[in-house]
């Protein structure tokens, strides 16, 4: 069976999906040479050629070089003719014997003919199967042992296009004051309702954010020490202005309480985890991330809703998992609040056809599966 050490020249077809290649990438010895096949014209930044160059950089960062090489434009992709006459003109002064095509990205009509002219010139090839992390090679038709080298979460948020990210924290709040939230939300719900239809009548100022945190610090009732004490925190008071304070009490606390519980499962497995990732230079509101993790194989998305749940809240985390989760990624959709029963109805019933791969999980009972099982949760499931 073929090793990585055996190759000096590896060709990586570029395609729709940045991360199985990088990871096939680190893979190999450190002066092993990689050429990125792409399409598109250099001067737009089109077809594959912007995913190659991002490739490049990130796997540069790694003391990686790599280079890239365009077929053409961006229709090339599908051409079978001029695909062809590229990849003799690419491997016209290689030895076969010492390079690899790793046909993991690119088109079907670019992973078809690398396989061809590899199984003509003797070119070993090579697979990422994401499901089982195992590179399969061709012709052998083997699976290499598991891969050793793990992507780090930078690499994962740079690779997706995120590069401006607004991460870690200084402040945390604590999670008994988070707990003391999760467990008030009965009471408190009523006052967040009342602020909410106020909302839709007008703007609010900020006398209407210190009308509801008296009428809350009221209504804490025999809890009004303890209340006083978590606004007292730190976090709390860094939180600037009032609308943010409200904000936290009405809706972000949700994020922050998910991401410590499965902060603390993550840190014993030794993954990495992150709160409230954003692109500072595209503030769309498909390019936020209440959290995200990752075991070094692939990164798993995770939006956090404190309110019923809605149909929206699943088509959004949709597009945020086919476009930065891969293909094969998985995302946790996970609500506090139990869905109505018209939800339930029409989301439930439908998401393993809709969505096969985002799990819903609800109230605390569904959080705990999550906490256990954060990579192998089985997708289109509801956990409740």
């Amino acid at each position: 069976m073929p090793d990585y050490s055996d190759f000096k020249v590896v060709y990586h077809l570029c395609g729709g999906q940045a991360i199985p290649v990088f990871l096939n990438a680190i893979q190999f010895p450190e002066d092993t040479r990689h050429v990125l096949v792409a399409t598109g014209e250099k001067e737009k930044m089109d077809g594959t050629f912007a995913q190659a160059e991002n490739l490049k950089k990130c796997l540069s960062n790694r003391g990686i070089q790599a280079e890239v090489k365009i077929l053409g434009e961006s229709f090339v992709a599908n051409d079978f003719r001029r695909i062809r006459e590229a990849y003799k003109e690419l491997l016209r002064e290689e030895d076969p014997k010492h390079v690899c095509f790793d046909v993991t990205g690119g088109t079907k009509p670019m992973a078809f003919l690398a396989l061809e002219i590899a199984q003509r010139m003797g070119i070993q090839a090579m697979y990422l199967d994401s499901n089982v992390r195992q590179c399969w090679w061709l012709p052998q038709e083997e699976y290499m042992p598991a891969q050793r080298q793990k992507m780090m979460m930078d690499e994962f948020v740079k690779l997706v296009g995120l590069e401006g990210t607004n991460y870690p924290h200084k402040y945390l709040p604590s999670m008994e004051f988070l707990r003391y939230l999760l467990h008030s939300q009965q009471w408190l719900r009523r006052h967040i309702g009342q602020l909410e239809k106020k909302e839709k009548q007008s703007k609010l100022q900020d006398d209407d954010y210190r009308l509801f945190l008296a009428s809350v610090r009221e209504d804490a009732r025999n809890d009004r020490e303890a209340w006083d004490r978590y606004l007292e925190e730190v976090f709390f008071q860094e939180l600037g202005t009032l609308e943010e304070q409200v904000k936290f009490l009405a809706a972000s606390w949700f994020e922050y309480y998910t991401y410590l519980l499965l902060k603390e499962q993550a840190d014993q497995k030794g993954w990495e985890i992150q709160l409230n990732v954003t692109a500072d230079k595209d503030s769309r509101r498909d390019q936020e991330f209440d959290v995200i993790y990752t075991d070094g194989y692939s990164m798993l998305i995770v939006e956090c809703k404190a309110r019923p749940l809605k149909q929206d809240f699943v088509n959004k985390l949709e597009v945020l998992r086919s476009k930065y989760a891969g293909a094969l990624g998985k995302a946790a959709l996970v609500t506090y609040l139990p869905p109505k029963e018209a939800a339930k109805k029409e989301i439930f019933e439908r998401l393993p056809e809709n969505t096969p791969r985002i799990s819903i999980f609800c109230g605390e009972e569904g959080l705990s599966q999550l906490a256990s099982h954060m990579m192998d949760f089985k997708a289109g499931q509801v956990y409740e």
